[in-house]
């Protein structure tokens, strides 16, 4: 014991508490510290559709964009800091392209490709899957939720002769075309909206040019007073090796129904 606190002891005075350990607060998650090249995306995470992951040697997100280019099935990937993860800074190889969330913990990039194709059907050497995915959200957006579907022209152009379709298994284009057509006369008002960030896309990995595409959207259908409307989840595979996008596959699910008068 001190001697100043012996003496008040003596004196009949209360010594001074000892002083309580304070915790410390919580260590915020460091920030992304490997500095990237080009298109990376700073402080920014894509999770899932991972196939494969790993400690990198160093803090360097080139490491990891690097073995990304290297490895075929490989379309994005996502560097994680040191400290976040373990020790080490961590590389995840991811074989689709998974919506971007916002994340100080990481770095992440997009594989440069040679396989989207210009409108006009040649190759766009160069091009990155993140144009590729821009073009296959755009024919999801402009023409297969956006078109008409009481054209026949329109429908004609964007699927292919066979189309493996809903719960029916393949049929012909003609099949899908007429269900449509009663689709759009049971429906005269339809609109169809996606849902921002929500589209996904894959690689066949045994079809090249060919991928699955996933996504949600907003509709609302109406036919006179009465109105349905809510949101579901579509599942299409859309092959690009020619000069238009055509869906080869269809399906998906509502995910919710509300109707009204």
């Amino acid at each position: 014991m001190a001697r100043a606190a012996q003496a008040k002891l003596a004196r009949g005075e209360p010594a001074a508490p000892s002083p309580q350990p304070v915790n410390p607060p919580p260590a915020p998650i460091p920030p992304s510290t490997g500095q990237a090249e080009g298109d990376a995306e700073a402080d920014t995470d894509r999770p899932g559709f991972d196939y494969r992951n790993f400690d990198l040697p160093a803090p360097n997100a080139n490491l990891c964009r690097s073995q990304c280019e290297a490895e075929a099935p490989c379309l994005s990937w996502t560097y994680v800091a040191p400290g976040v993860q373990g020790p080490h800074p961590r590389c995840w190889l991811k074989k689709a392209v998974p919506q971007r969330v916002d994340n100080r913990c990481c770095i992440s990039g997009i594989k440069h490709l040679g396989l989207a194709r210009s409108p006009g059907g040649a190759a766009a050497g160069g091009a990155s899957s993140a144009n590729l995915q821009q073009r296959l959200e755009a024919f999801v957006v402009d023409d297969y939720l956006g078109g008409d579907i009481r054209s026949v022209a329109h429908l004609s152009s964007i699927y292919a002769g066979q189309v493996d379709y809903w719960d029916k298994g393949q049929v012909p284009a003609g099949a899908v075309i007429a269900d449509k057509l009663a689709y759009g006369r049971k429906w005269p008002s339809l609109a169809y909206t996606l849902k921002s960030g929500s589209l996904s896309c894959e690689p066949i990995l045994d079809r090249q040019g060919t991928y699955r595409v996933e996504f949600q959207y907003d509709y609302r259908a109406a036919n006179g007073a009465k109105v349905v409307e809510g949101v579901g989840r579509g599942n299409l595979v859309i092959d690009l090796n020619g000069s238009e996008p055509r869906i080869t596959s269809e399906g998906g699910a509502l995910l919710s129904r509300n109707e009204g008068r």
